[in-house]
């Protein structure tokens, strides 16, 4: 078993874990990873409003008292213990489908990794600066999302993030607190304790359980935390069982740069089809009151969110009906949205109503490297129009210029924080990689949003 920092003789990834310097990061992939930190900062200024996010905080200043570790919760202030912070911050980052995500690993690595390295940075920020916060995410997307593709050659079962994100959570964790760390036990103890997170179960009977973030921050966190006190674990699987070629490539090929980016508060399954639909009502004009019918064409997996009528955000984010109809009456899907005005909205309810969803087997043998659908409307007066095929968004083929990332975030933190905070802390984040310490980040993200601003 490896110790860092020390080579180890079984693998590269503990010595990616333990060697790796910001100043081995390409530029690009640090342009990428500083507009990825934005983004999940804006996505939790969002989140946070979420009555999942108050359900969990309040849970966990509760039941993860502070002691010998300690931190504050997102937006919060409370003190509770670093899994319980881990695990709060997750969940409410987890609250709104606005986080990055990768195509081929099913997921995302970032939100429970940046929720989890928050916390552990709170408990510590006299020793980490800004860079090594970032040589951290850095590896937890590297390892975490290999993690998740990894898994997915082993078993056929769709798995949500939390079941291998925390595997990179676990690492990044490692390689922030500096310290000699068996990585590979803490690796192992990860993968072993990670929820099982059946993704499709969630899409199809939508709740708070969605992705598994906050479990893969709170596991993650914690299985580092019992290798330090000399906890050992079975060597993990996905470092093993599924190709070396997987990670022969740590440092070479970035899977920061493959990253997508989500203009729409819904399952990224969702996206092509809003794509579809808010380019057909913006080519024609289209009002509401003239959709008759609303037919969506996309891959089988997407048309499981088939519920109609949300009566909660999580329904909502898991309606491909609802994301529709937001699509057509408001052009968008956003916290403003998600709402229990919107949900009884009467034009809403009727749109919704009348989508109808068919699986198109050419466009799921794409999937999940691509995202296709196609959308027909027919309308009062009897004719139909029709969209060509959209895909997602966002990802390296249409990526998001970074003035379009930076008004997201404006969107998601000027109404929460106010124009001067939210300024502020974009400015300490996209400045992170020349901050000799994290306290400035920690204080804007970490204190209640009526602090002193």
């Amino acid at each position: 078993m490896n110790v860092l920092p020390r080579k180890s003789s079984n693998g590269t990834v503990a010595d990616f874990v333990g060697e790796l310097s910001l100043d081995d990061v390409p530029e690009p992939v640090l342009d990428q990873l500083l507009l990825a930190v934005l983004d999940l900062s804006g996505t939790a200024a969002a989140a946070v409003r979420t009555h999942m996010s108050v359900l969990v905080r309040d849970y966990c200043a509760n039941a993860f008292p502070a002691g010998a570790s300690r931190s504050r919760l997102l937006f919060d202030g409370r003190m509770c213990s670093v899994p319980g912070a881990a695990l709060a911050n997750g969940t409410t980052l987890d609250s709104l489908d606005l986080s990055d995500g990768h195509n081929e690993a099913k997921g995302h690595a970032g939100a429970p990794a940046f929720a989890a390295l928050l916390a552990v940075a709170d408990s510590m920020p006299e020793r980490v600066s800004g860079r090594d916060f970032l040589a951290a995410m850095v590896v937890a997307y590297e390892i975490g999302l290999r993690s998740g593709v990894a898994l997915h050659r082993q078993v056929s079962e769709y798995h949500g993030s939390g079941t291998w994100a925390c595997i990179g959570v676990a690492a990044a964790a490692a390689r922030l607190v500096r310290e000699p760390v068996p990585v590979d036990h803490a690796l192992g103890i990860a993968e072993y304790n990670a929820p099982r997170a059946p993704i499709s179960r969630c899409t199809e009977y939508p709740t708070m359980v969605k992705d598994g973030l906050g479990w893969a921050s709170m596991v993650g966190v914690t299985a580092l935390e019992m290798a330090r006190a000399g906890f050992t674990g079975a060597p993990a699987g996905v470092l093993h069982e599924s190709g070396r070629d997987i990670w022969l490539d740590l440092g070479s090929r970035w899977y920061l740069l493959e990253l997508y980016f989500r203009m729409w508060s819904a399952c990224r399954m969702a996206h092509p089809s809003i794509e579809a639909t808010v380019a057909l009502v913006k080519k024609h004009r289209l009002r509401p009151g003239q959709i008759r019918t609303v037919e969506v064409v996309t891959f089988a997996e997407a048309t499981k969110m088939a519920k109609a009528i949300p009566a909660s955000i999580e329904e909502a984010q898991y309606s491909l009906p609802f994301s529709v109809s937001s699509s057509i009456v408001f052009n968008e899907i956003g916290i403003n949205q998600l709402s229990a005005e919107v949900f009884k909205d009467p034009e809403i309810q009727r749109i919704a109503g009348s989508v109808r969803l068919v699986a198109d087997e050419e466009y799921s043998k794409l999937w999940p490297i691509r995202r296709v659908a196609r959308v027909a409307i027919s309308l009062a007066d009897g004719s139909t129009v029709t969209s060509e095929e959209h895909e997602s968004k966002g990802d390296p083929r249409s990526a998001y210029p970074p003035a379009t990332m930076r008004a997201k975030y404006d969107r998601a933190t000027i109404p929460f924080l106010g124009e001067q905070r939210s300024a502020e802390l974009a400015a300490h984040l996209l400045g992170l990689d020349r901050q000799e310490r994290i306290d400035g980040v920690l204080d804007s993200l970490l204190s209640p949003r009526v602090a002193q601003y």
